[in-house]
């Protein structure tokens, strides 16, 4: 994946964890940013189906808790 596009994701997530550009890494996610409970998950969903134009399905939602796994599910729904 592009590094622009990693950027934008970090961007989108870093934004509704409020959290600062670099707070948010690969390794962020569900297990270790207390902000990052199955609301902003929620958030950060709709937000990337809104900025890329791509639908997620529930088991897209059950996989995206981290930074690393979401660019892995963008990865697949661009490259479609």
């Amino acid at each position: 994946m592009s590094g622009s596009i990693l950027d934008e994701i970090k961007d989108v997530i870093g934004l509704i964890l409020d959290l600062e550009p670099d707070e948010v890494n690969e390794e962020t996610g569900a297990d270790n940013t207390e902000a990052w409970d199955s609301f902003a998950q929620l958030q950060i969903l709709l937000a990337l189906e809104e900025k890329y134009g791509v639908e997620f399905l529930p088991e897209d939602f059950e996989e995206m808790v981290s930074v690393n796994c979401v660019m892995q599910v963008m990865e697949r729904k661009l490259n479609r």
